[in-house]
């Protein structure tokens, strides 16, 4: 916390010197990230970054005064819509105690306090601009994949969860710090989502309720796993009920495939889906090159996360297809993209470049992400689907 405070305000830290008398104030903040990019709101910071600490009631004890600006804070989340997890962590800097709010990039395109959107803005969280608010619409409408059959809705997200368990549960032992703790409530999203797909009636007829609703208690337990200082017996504890609960989902999906079936015109779409997602891979990685680089490295991290788990989509429902070699492409690209999708890259140290540590695995994407594109051509032209942007 000491190096972030010491980085200053950006497009994924925010200081306040105490904490907010308006839970607007803050609710906006939390808000902000969770539509741009995963950030901090640290509290008993002031704008020059200069620690003040929080001051303690001389009527609570220290324990006590924690957990009530836990519960303020996890009640100011609460009037962010939609629904956002935040976590919090206390550290004493130089004796004062600071607050630090992390809050994850959530799974919806926007989020809202009261009605308005808001974003972060470098330095600042604002009110998102009615164009700003149609592309991130835009950009989360192309991640749609392949408009289902009838009476397939909720099988293809059935099968979307568990490409995205499949990718999340790759690499828990490259989670570390702010990673872990996206990693978590990623698995707590997902697990929700399970819930929910485990009681609708063309899911059920595949005959796995028992079977969604234990892996959804998995990724719950994994959520909340302790992790010891033990010479690494917890973590070798965790890593293993990960690829347990992965091999699981992988037979699951085995068996939703099964089920599905993808038309001429939907695989047209879904390659043109993949080929439209690159090309906006694409402009961000040129852009982030070319362009001033402040704020923009948060935001591209949220890109790349977006399209990681989109890949992942497409690699599955291109099994589905019997398109293995083009599901093979987009699974490594989804591969790809998470590997760089890391705390290491991104905040690498002084004397290091986060665009020079991921340029072998983008220019590698971009290769994989051309041979896709081509596949275009060769499988009929798409429909409107995925190039509306209208939701």
């Amino acid at each position: 916390m000491v190096d972030r405070i010491a980085e200053g305000e950006g497009q994924s830290t925010e200081f306040k010197e105490d904490f907010p008398e308006s839970a607007r104030d803050l609710a906006k903040e939390i808000a902000g990230f969770a539509t741009s990019n995963e950030g901090h709101v640290i509290l008993g910071v002031d704008d020059e970054g200069n620690v003040v600490g929080l001051e303690r009631p001389q009527n609570l004890t220290e324990p006590a005064w924690k957990d009530d600006i836990q519960r303020r804070v996890q009640g100011t989340a609460g009037i962010v819509s939609p629904r956002i997890r935040v976590e919090t962590r206390f550290a004493e800097i130089h004796d004062k105690t600071v607050c630090d709010v992390f809050v994850p990039k959530g799974e919806e395109p926007v989020y809202y306090v009261g009605g308005i959107p808001y974003l972060r803005d470098l330095t600042v969280t604002r009110r998102a601009e009615p164009e700003e608010v149609k592309e991130f619409h835009r950009k989360d409408f192309a991640t749609h994949v392949a408009a289902p059959a009838p009476g397939q809705e909720a099988l293809i997200e059935l099968l979307n969860q568990l490409a995205d368990i499949d990718l999340i549960l790759s690499d828990p032992d490259k989670r570390h710090g702010d990673d872990l703790d996206q990693w978590r409530y990623d698995l707590e999203a997902t697990s929700e989502i399970l819930r929910k797909l485990s009681a609708t009636p063309s899911v059920d007829a595949v005959g796995a309720h028992d079977e969604i609703v234990n892996l959804a208690t998995a990724l719950l337990e994994m959520r909340d796993f302790r992790l010891y200082m033990d010479g690494g017996v917890s973590w070798k504890q965790l890593l293993k009920k990960g690829e347990e609960t992965r091999s699981q989902a992988r037979r699951l999906a085995g068996r939703v495939m099964k089920r599905l079936s993808l038309s001429d015109s939907q695989l047209a779409e879904l390659v043109h889906t993949a080929a439209l997602n690159v090309r906006l891979l694409k402009d961000e990685w040129r852009d982030l090159q070319e362009s001033d680089k402040l704020g923009r490295l948060s935001l591209f991290r949220s890109e790349i996360r977006r399209l990681a788990f989109l890949f992942s989509h497409v690699s599955f429902l291109f099994q589905v297809a019997g398109k293995i070699g083009l599901a093979e492409i987009a699974a490594e690209v989804a591969s790809l993209l998470r590997s760089v999708d890391r705390e290491q890259i991104f905040r690498p140290g002084i004397g290091r470049s986060p665009i020079d540590m991921m340029r072998d695995s983008m220019e590698r994407t971009m290769v994989l992400g051309d041979a896709l594109t081509k596949q275009v051509e060769n499988l009929g032209q798409p429909s409107s689907f995925a190039c509306d942007d209208k939701r």
